[in-house]
């Protein structure tokens, strides 16, 4: 499939496109949108910390098996279209079935066979895709609201939907202030513990 060109920037955030071109409708891997987001699966939480920890050569090796596999569950493009000479006899066999470009059709369907995948869903990046698709909670392991969010950090902390538990993103992870009684955070972390207090039993 070609060589790629990795950027890493300085927030540890990485980009991934072809160096050779070798695309399949706008995709340079199959699990790297046409922007160049990466959709990590289960390596995420070890290459962020590879990163930030200047462990370079491990994050080399993370970065090249993940270039190097392919998990037919989710795929942005299927990995057959990289083929040059791919031909589909049938480019839309489901186009008159009532759950064409469902949830349903993107993840379930014995009949897809990896043909469409999150980003062909009619509900791709929805409140409904964030909120209530069984394929995408928890966790967003698909499409996360947060990928390209250019809200401030008080906004996510604080205000957004999607951060209500701090589950996303917690400001107080790995914070050494001593200062808590002045953060802005304090009280959103006080109700956020006392919510999470179970109710004293009731019992006889």
């Amino acid at each position: 499939m070609g060589r790629y060109e990795i950027n890493i920037d300085a927030t540890g955030k990485v980009s991934i496109f072809s160096a050779d071109g070798t695309e399949a409708d706008g995709y340079p891997h199959p699990h790297v949108d046409s922007n160049g987001r990466p959709c990590w699966g289960n390596i995420g939480p070890d290459l962020a910390k590879a990163i930030g920890r200047m462990r370079v050569a491990e994050a080399l090796e993370l970065l090249y098996e993940f270039l190097a596999s392919y998990n037919h569950d989710g795929p942005f493009v299927r990995i057959a279209k990289f083929d040059l000479d791919y031909n589909d006899p049938d480019e839309n066999p489901c186009e008159d079935c009532s759950d064409y470009h469902s949830p349903y059709c993107i993840l379930e369907c014995s009949n897809n066979d990896g043909m469409y995948c999150c980003s062909d869903c009619d509900e791709y990046r929805t409140d409904y895709c964030y909120k209530e698709c069984s394929y995408n909670v928890p966790g967003f392991q698909y499409c996360s609201p947060c990928d390209d969010c250019e809200e401030s950090e008080e906004h996510c902390f604080l205000e957004c939907e999607y951060n209500d538990k701090w589950q996303t993103n917690n400001p107080c992870h790995g914070c050494d202030r001593s200062d808590c009684d002045e953060c802005q955070y304090q009280e959103k972390k006080l109700q956020l513990e006392a919510r999470d207090v179970p109710a004293p039993s009731s019992g006889r």
